[in-house]
């Protein structure tokens, strides 16, 4: 019996250009001019254009503004992953690695010594799928 795949994890976003201009004031976000970000149209999933990731509000909400440190990238690089496929949580912990090493140890941040704390929680539909959509690797 072959695998089957459904896509059920998206729903339409609630996020207007007002919620983001309010994540500006905050300095949560850049402002437009700096970097363009847009809001989200009624697509389902989210289509981004070229070059355009797709970053969540409570990402915004737990400290992550894009693009995002150089250590954040790389960890989502080393990973294969991209901001949608992880969830705030895991935001959460990276960036408070991050403050660990750079404030407590006093030294920049690596992939190897985080990979010593941390593993990958991989969310599927079935044993050996793909990933859940949205947020499907927990860290």
């Amino acid at each position: 019996m072959a695998k089957t795949y459904t896509s059920r994890n998206w729903v339409k976003s609630r996020v207007t250009k007002e919620d983001l201009n309010n994540f500006v004031a905050t300095g949560a976000l850049a402002k437009k001019e700096i970097i363009h970000w847009r809001a989200p149209g009624g697509e389902i999933p989210p289509q981004p254009k070229d070059g355009e990731i797709i970053v969540f509000a409570d990402h915004l909400g737990r400290g992550f503004s894009p693009p995002g440190s150089k250590f954040f990238r790389d960890v989502l690089h080393f990973f294969r992953l991209h901001p949608q496929d992880i969830g705030p949580n895991s935001v959460s912990n990276i960036c408070n690695f991050q403050v660990f090493c750079e404030v407590y140890l006093q030294q920049e941040p690596t992939v190897e010594l985080f990979r010593e704390f941390y593993y990958l929680n991989r969310q599927s539909e079935f044993i050996d799928g793909p990933n859940l959509e949205l947020g499907g690797v927990s860290i």
